[in-house]
C-alpha cells in the first residue's frame, strides 16, 4: 500500500510487480485470498482502510488495485528456479535458520537475481557475512544492502534447467545451417523465461525439434511410441494439439508472438486450463528459434468432461484458432 501510494504521487505510470513467495503452499493460498480479520483496523491507518480495503462483515478484503500488483507462488528457495531482474529482494529472518554454507548459497542466488544496484533487505539479526565484495551497505541498522558489481553468476551447484537428449551439436537443420551453440541457446531461453514467473518453457528450432526445456514439461508433453524423437509435434498432450501447431507456424511465419488464454489440457494424470505464449526469439533470421511458455491458469476440473462438454469445448477452442494461418 505504501509503494502504491508513493507511485501514484510520484510515478503514476510505473508498473510494479511484487512476487510474494513461501515454501508453504497453504500459507501462500491464504495470502492470495487477500482477506484480513476486522482487528487490523487497530493497526492500519483509517485512510488506508478506506482506500485499499472493502469491509465485509467481520473482515476486510484487499481491493484489486493492490492485488493486481502481487503474484503469489509457493517456492523452495534452494530448489526452484530463481527470479531475475529484481530491483528489491526482501528476505527477512530466514537466513538465521540456515547453516553457514546454505546462507552463502542463498546470498549468491540473491546477487544473481538482483539488477545491478538492486537492493537486498534482510532481518535485523542477519548480515551479508563474507559477501562484502558482492554487496555494499546502504543502511546497516535496517540491514539494507545494494548489489555491487556488474557481473552476476548463478552458483554452479544450483542447476535448474533440464537439458534433454538432443541431436548432436553439429546436427544439420533443414536449411543446411548448423544450430547455434548450446551455451547461447541456454542463455536465450533463460533470458526470455525470466520475464515470466514459474512457467513451463520449451525452446524449439525451425524443424520443431526441442532444444531445451524448463520446468515440469511432462504435464504437457509425452514421449511418442517407437523410435525416440524430440519433435514437439509428436509429443503434445490432448488439448495442446488443437492450438500449438498452428500457433507455432504463425509465430514463425509472421515473426509475431501468439497468446492463447484458458486452453484446456489433459495433463499427465489430470486436467487443467493453461495460458500459452508462443514467441519468436533470437537474433539470427537464418536460424529461427521459438519459445513456448505454458502457465497454469486455473485448477483442474473435478471430473472429466462429458462427451457433450468435450464437443462444446472443441468448437470453442477451434473458434479461437480460426484466425491463425497454417
Amino acid at each position: 500500500m505504501l509503494i502504491h501510494d508513493y507511485k501514484q504521487e510520484v510515478m503514476p505510470g510505473l508498473k510494479i510487480e511484487i512476487f510474494a513467495t513461501d515454501i508453504n503452499p497453504i500459507a501462500v493460498e491464504k495470502a492470495r485470498l487477500g482477506e484480513y480479520p476486522g482487528v487490523i483496523a487497530a493497526d492500519v491507518p483509517e485512510p488506508f482502510l478506506k482506500r485499499y480495503f472493502i469491509k465485509q462483515d467481520q473482515t476486510y478484503k484487499l481491493k484489486s488495485e493492490i492485488r493486481e500488483m502481487l503474484i503469489f507462488a509457493d517456492q523452495n528457495l534452494l530448489k526452484d528456479p530463481p527470479f531475475s531482474k529484481l530491483d528489491l529482494i526482501s528476505c527477512r529472518n530466514l537466513l538465521i535458520y540456515l547453516k553457514t554454507e546454505t546462507q552463502r548459497q542463498v546470498l549468491a542466488l540473491f546477487q544473481y537475481a538482483l539488477n545491478p544496484d538492486g537492493f537486498l533487505f534482510l532481518g535485523s539479526s542477519e548480515n551479508i557475512g563474507d559477501f562484502a565484495d558482492h554487496y555494499t551497505g546502504v543502511d546497516r541498522k535496517w540491514r539494507i544492502f545494494k548489489r555491487s558489481g556488474s557481473q552476476a553468476v548463478l552458483p554452479p551447484d544450483m542447476e535448474f534447467f533440464i537439458i534433454p537428449t538432443t541431436p548432436s551439436a553439429g546436427a544439420d537443420h533443414p536449411n543446411g545451417a548448423r544450430g547455434p551453440a548450446k551455451g547461447s541457446q541456454r542463455d536465450l531461453l533463460e533470458k526470455s523465461l525470466l520475464e515470466h514467473y514459474e512457467p513451463v518453457g520449451i525452446l524449439i528450432d525451425a524443424a520443431y525439434n526441442i532444444l531445451y526445456t524448463y520446468g515440469r514439461i511432462d504435464r504437457y508433453l509425452k514421449l511418442a511410441a517407437g523410435e525416440a524423437r524430440l519433435n514437439i509435434m509428436d509429443m503434445l498432450r490432448p488439448g495442446l494439439e488443437l492450438h500449438l501447431p498452428s500457433a507455432i507456424r504463425f509465430a514463425l511465419a509472421q515473426n509475431e508472438s501468439v497468446t492463447h488464454r484458458r486452453v484446456w489440457v489433459k495433463t499427465n494424470g489430470d486436467e487443467q486450463f493453461v495460458d500459452i505464449i508462443v514467441k519468436p526469439v533470437g537474433d539470427r533470421p537464418d536460424q529461427p528459434l521459438t519459445l513456448i511458455i505454458i502457465d497454469k491458469e486455473a485448477p483442474a476440473e473435478a471430473h472429466p468432461p462429458t462427451s457433450r462438454l468435450n464437443r462444446r469445448r472443441l468448437r470453442w477452442m477451434m473458434g479461437r484458432t480460426a484466425g491463425f494461418r497454417t
